[in-house]
């Protein structure tokens, strides 16, 4: 997650200079919550090795083990517990 934050530090300068708002300010929630998604499943498995972005489109879960599946794909099953990600502005609170 402190890449996507690094991100952001790094982008939102770039616009800031254009006078445009921060990213997160103008983009939909849904498309933030995208964004956080896709950034995660494309780093996380570049430091995990046992974890591959699923092929399936618009599927869940998003990240699976490596191999488990044919072509590294699956569609959505009830009984199958994988990674999935989600953004959200409200901070969580326990």
């Amino acid at each position: 997650m402190e890449e996507f934050i690094d991100f952001l530090g790094f982008l939102n300068p770039k616009l800031r200079s254009k006078d445009l708002p921060r990213l997160e300010s103008f983009l939909m929630p849904a498309n933030f919550s995208s964004s956080v998604g896709e950034f995660m499943n494309l780093r996380i498995p570049e430091q995990c090795n046992d974890l591959v972005k699923n092929q399936c489109y618009n599927s869940h879960p998003d990240l699976i083990p490596v191999n488990r599946f044919s072509d590294d794909a699956i569609q959505f099953k009830r009984r199958y517990r994988g990674e999935g990600f989600m953004a959200c502005k409200w901070l969580a609170r326990s």
